[in-house]
């Protein structure tokens, strides 16, 4: 429960798209404006509860165990989520999104299925529903509108069983403001028609007015409150495989960068509507299901080795700066990862990079130091005896400088958070 602490004693001692990855640019005075929003996060960020302080005064390499979230005062709370190893965080509304479908053909016993999004108040220590999911059974109520899309009775674009499993799916844009996710096209899920079944029955219909069309990735508004997608230019839904994918907003750039299964790498720009090949992916086989991070001080996407028990372990990086991929052959060896079992997250405070492990023989944190290219630690710091016994999914939070972690069962609502301070600032 919030109070207990558990201490970590640490023993550290030009391109062919150039003009599709434009400079970085600060961010716009825009983002620290006011926003008259709607919908569910309109009073967000919440008033700061009592545990933030506890938060706050963390020293260096410590644990704080938070407990469980305050549910959703309707739809109670976020479920744990297998294949799903981050959150997307949100600056401005202090907190983070959590979504991704867990059990296969899993329908919650509100009778939605979990095709569900929620958002973690950080301030609040509570979960605040953005999305309860689709109604199950046999008929939902939704239509298609003429881009093959499904609505609601008031023509609202609905983001239906598009997600499955998270992998990388999903990242949050923030200038627009909005949680992009990168989806599986029509409902393909092979567990979901079992339990939207009239759903199913509209699928030939989505697919006659999508297929060779070029569309964005999803949204949700956190301004207006609803689902947004837009026809776009670029590439069509068989150039964008949405399994094990890496989904990353670069901020300054304002693009969405996005590795497909197929190893091809892709920007999207949200201002022309316009997707855009970028450098081809590592050469080789680096597995699937990989986690990734973004480091802002260097504008890279962190990838190391996914699943796959032919390859080397190893640690990439998509450079946005030049557009070019990088073999980063740190000090320390390589790390494979995989969705389910790993999380990477950057600490922007003491510009590192904490990848946390729950696999057996290597449960715990490895610590990457970008500015060395080397792992600090040959084993790894051994978390709470509590920490990581289900489903793990993680954020940071550089405004407390905390490394966040969702421990739950999949699709489990008994899920807890813990708090990780790796340092309270660079010495």
């Amino acid at each position: 429960m919030i109070g207990k602490r558990w201490v970590l004693i640490l023993t550290l001692a030009s391109t062919s798209i150039a003009s599709a990855v434009p400079p970085p640019a600060s961010q716009p005075a825009s983002s620290q404006t006011k926003v008259e929003r709607r919908g569910p996060v309109a009073t967000m960020p919440s008033a700061p509860g009592p545990h933030v302080e506890k938060i706050k005064a963390m020293a260096d390499n410590t644990w704080l165990e938070l407990g469980q979230a305050a549910p959703d005062p309707r739809w109670g709370h976020g479920r744990g989520r297998a294949w799903c190893a981050q959150m997307d965080y949100a600056p401005e509304l202090r907190g983070a999104f959590h979504t991704g479908e867990g059990v296969h053909a899993f329908v919650k016993p509100d009778g939605y299925y979990m095709d569900d999004i929620f958002f973690y108040d950080i301030n609040a220590h509570a979960w605040v529903c953005i999305y309860p999911g689709t109604k199950a059974g046999e008929d939902q109520g939704l239509k298609l509108n003429d881009a093959g899309f499904f609505v609601n009775a008031d023509g609202d674009l609905v983001m239906v069983a598009q997600l499955a499993h998270h992998y990388g799916g999903t990242t949050y844009d923030t200038d627009q403001k909005k949680l992009v996710v990168m989806t599986n096209q029509f409902i393909r899920n092979w567990w979901a028609p079992s339990k939207l079944p009239q759903l199913e029955k509209l699928v030939p219909e989505a697919k006659a007015k999508q297929t060779g069309k070029s569309f964005s990735p999803w949204y949700w508004n956190t301004v207006t409150g609803k689902f947004d997608r837009e026809p776009a230019q670029g590439a069509n839904e068989n150039d964008l495989p949405g399994h094990g994918c890496v989904t990353m907003y670069l901020p300054g750039h304002t693009r969405i960068f996005f590795q497909g299964a197929n190893r091809v790498s892709w920007l999207y720009d949200p201002a022309k509507k316009a997707w855009a090949k970028a450098a081809k992916g590592p050469a080789g086989n680096i597995g699937h299901d990989m986690t990734a991070c973004y480091d802002s001080k260097r504008q890279r996407v962190y990838v190391p080795t996914g699943m796959n028990k032919d390859v080397t372990p190893g640690l990439y990086a998509y450079d946005a700066q030049e557009d070019k991929w990088l073999d980063l052959q740190p000090k320390g060896g390589g790390k494979s990862t995989d969705v389910n079992r790993s999380c990477l997250t950057y600490d922007t405070v003491n510009d590192v990079i904490v990848l946390a492990q729950r696999g057996a023989g290597s449960r715990g944190l490895f610590i990457y130091d970008p500015a060395t290219n080397a792992w600090l630690n040959e084993q790894p710091k051994t978390p709470p005896a509590g920490w990581g016994k289900a489903c793990v999914s993680a954020f940071y939070d550089p405004q407390n400088n905390i490394h966040y972690y969702y421990d739950a069962g999949d699709s489990s609502e008994r899920g807890t958070f813990w708090a990780y301070r790796y340092k309270r600032a660079v010495r």
